[in-house]
């Protein structure tokens, strides 16, 4: 463990970040799988949502910004296709 204050901090910012991003990847995955089993009205509606989702965790880089585009382009093809 870190005995520098600074480094104290910065561990606890760490934790703090960790726990947030994880937190946020999960509930993406979550609304996708949601989005895959819904049906009808309520697809259309989980669909902007996930899509929004997945590209504000690209533009704060919780996931990659090429990751999420790879995401969304993958969710609209599909949402197309049917």
């Amino acid at each position: 463990m870190a005995n520098h204050k600074s480094a104290l901090k910065r561990h606890r910012q760490s934790v703090k970040r960790r726990t947030s991003n994880r937190a946020e990847k999960s509930a993406i995955f979550t609304l996708t799988k949601k989005y895959n089993a819904a049906e009808g009205e309520e697809k259309t509606t989980l669909l902007k949502t996930v899509q929004s989702k997945i590209a504000k965790a690209g533009r704060k880089n919780i996931l990659n910004k090429k990751l999420a585009a790879k995401k969304i382009s993958k969710l609209m093809k599909a949402a197309a296709a049917k």
